[in-house]
């Protein structure tokens, strides 16, 4: 996240597109080098029942479909002059007389950006050709963030993330509360001493080191 979030940065201080590329049906790119066999899927009755299919091609479910998934993009980024980050195998770059291009992955989800439009193209024709690539264009939503641009730069929240998190825990209809705990409960430094059973003990938490941060 810490990537993300620099990436976020560099492209609101410079004021640089930020694109969002999704390749579809990912993992079914990858070349697998072990041997793998499988069962037939239903419904497959031609020829003896005891036969099994070799699977040439990574399948979702498989245990080496991210991996090799992983290496067929890592392949197919370097060979049109991208270099992979020390820092964070994630991170790809490409340095132009120009400028810059960068782009960050998350499995199949992409964000790029750079300082000549020109660069992205160049890339997304790269990546059309090796792969079903999806165009999504300006970033709005990426590992939870939403993302919204204004002429005073990048506005980042987790709203949405939050809402959908509401959604599939079915709290989305609860009544919002001002305050996280019932009004006037009695606290317990100690702890189990309170006789309607709702004391809470403190005596285990700092103040400095496990109150979250104000943003």
């Amino acid at each position: 996240m810490q990537t993300v979030r620099c990436v976020f940065a560099v492209a609101a201080m410079k004021s640089w597109p930020l694109l969002q590329l999704d390749v579809k049906n990912a993992f079914l790119h990858g070349d697998l080098k072990e041997t793998v066999y499988m069962e037939r899927p239903p419904g497959y009755a031609k020829g003896d029942s005891t036969m099994v299919c070799k699977l040439n091609r990574s399948l979702y479910g498989l245990k080496q479909a991210p991996r090799v998934w992983f290496e067929k993009f890592h392949g197919t980024i370097l060979q049109v002059g991208f270099a992979q980050s020390r820092n964070n195998s994630s991170l790809f770059t490409r340095r132009m007389i120009d400028g810059i291009v960068v782009l960050l992955i998350y499995v199949e989800d992409m964000i790029v950006t750079d300082s000549d439009a020109e660069g992205i193209r160049e890339l997304t024709k790269a990546l059309r050709c090796a792969f079903n690539l999806k165009e999504m264009g300006e970033v709005s939503y990426f590992l939870g963030l939403e993302v919204r641009r204004s002429s005073h730069g990048l506005f980042v929240s987790q709203r949405k993330y939050i809402l959908d998190l509401l959604e599939s825990s079915q709290f989305a209809d609860c009544v919002p509360c001002s305050t996280p705990m019932e009004q006037n409960l009695k606290l317990s430094r100690e702890g189990g001493g309170g006789s309607d059973g709702r004391s809470v003990c403190l005596s285990q938490f700092s103040r400095k080191s496990h109150l979250p941060d104000s943003h």
